[in-house]
């Protein structure tokens, strides 16, 4: 491993997450979420562009952006409990505000509810959690939550797991026989059995001791993005870490960064042969003087340096006949 550096491409945000390099447009997206604004980064450039998606059902929260294969400029997004696209030219002004097209209204038993995270799987298909209401900073309704896929027909179904508290992290093995899914306030890490062929997970099994390291598994756990290694790259929403773990021995560690804040919230790999790790973090549950003490705090950090190469995301598939009748209809 060469010299890491860690270096800040945005301002300190109030809730970075759901980082996603568009490889098209040589582009890092991601979100500040409780804002409801959609960021576009280019490190090349140093260009910044922001979409601001209005509020649905209430809600404002904007917590996953993935783009449609196939679809230049369309994306996939979650607005509070709502299910919907925008269309985002790079060719669009630097400061936009658009409205989502709606597709799907979900958890009308929980109102409160809101979308918290989601990935698409190696076929295409969007899995997307919610999680309840967060009554005050990082304190949230307990067991609220449903895990949902949304389907190539845009056919938003249950996937059969339910009373989650903060559906997070996910990631699929290489093999695609196994699904990790995190519910973070439960400190566990799910793996499903997985069939690739019908989307479907089944039995599961619980990692207690992934990783083997008391001091880490206090801290809420966030997945991931594949690396050419072998590994999985965590981070910590308490601890000023991002570590690689190797989920085929026990959750070895196999590498630990240490970042110049605390609240780190999603990871993702980008850039040139996809060797960059993009950190998305949050200041919204630091106390004053903790943010002065880490400035870095919300802001959307490049990591170089460490040797490593990411996967690229994989991109909503959506059956085009289905999507053109979907998006005429609004």
């Amino acid at each position: 491993m060469s010299e890491i550096k860690i270096t800040a491409l945005s301002e300190p945000h109030d809730l970075g997450e759901g980082p996603i390099w568009i490889e098209k447009d040589k582009a890092l997206m991601y979100v500040d979420a409780f804002q409801g604004i959609v960021h576009r980064h280019f490190p090349d450039t140093g260009r910044h562009q922001t979409l601001c998606i209005e509020k649905e059902a209430g809600f404002r929260c904007v917590s996953i952006v993935i783009p449609v294969e196939g679809e230049p400029d369309l994306y996939i997004v979650t607005v509070g409990r709502c299910v919907g696209t925008v269309r985002w030219p790079v060719s669009s002004a630097d400061q936009l505000t658009v409205k989502a097209n709606l597709l799907h209204v979900t958890d009308d038993h929980y109102p409160l509810n809101h979308f918290n995270d989601g990935k698409c799987d190696p076929r295409g298909r969007l899995w997307a959690g919610t999680k309840g209401h967060e009554s005050s900073p990082g304190i949230c309704e307990m067991e609220r939550g449903t895990l949902f896929r949304l389907d190539s027909q845009l056919e938003l179904t249950h996937s059969g797991v339910d009373k989650v508290s903060i559906s997070n992290g996910m990631a699929w093995s290489e093999d695609r026989k196994t699904f990790y899914y995190i519910d973070s306030p439960l400190q566990l890490i799910y793996a499903f059995n997985y069939d690739d062929d019908e989307g479907k997970i089944m039995q599961y099994s619980i990692f207690e001791d992934f990783p083997n390291t008391n001091e880490i598994s206090k801290f809420w756990q966030k997945m991931l993005s594949n690396s050419n290694k072998g590994g999985y790259f965590w981070c910590f929403i308490r601890l000023k870490q991002v570590i690689c773990i190797d989920p085929r021995k026990e959750g070895d560690i196999l590498c630990t960064i240490e970042m110049p804040c605390s609240n780190i919230t999603s990871v993702t790999f980008g850039g040139p042969n996809y060797s960059t790790l993009y950190v998305t973090t949050a200041f919204r549950y630091l106390k004053d003087e903790e943010r002065k003490a880490t400035p870095e705090a919300g802001c959307t950090l490049a990591v170089t340096g460490l040797g490593v190469q990411g996967s690229p995301p994989i991109s909503f598939k959506a059956d085009s006949g289905k999507l053109k009748e979907k998006l005429n209809k609004n």
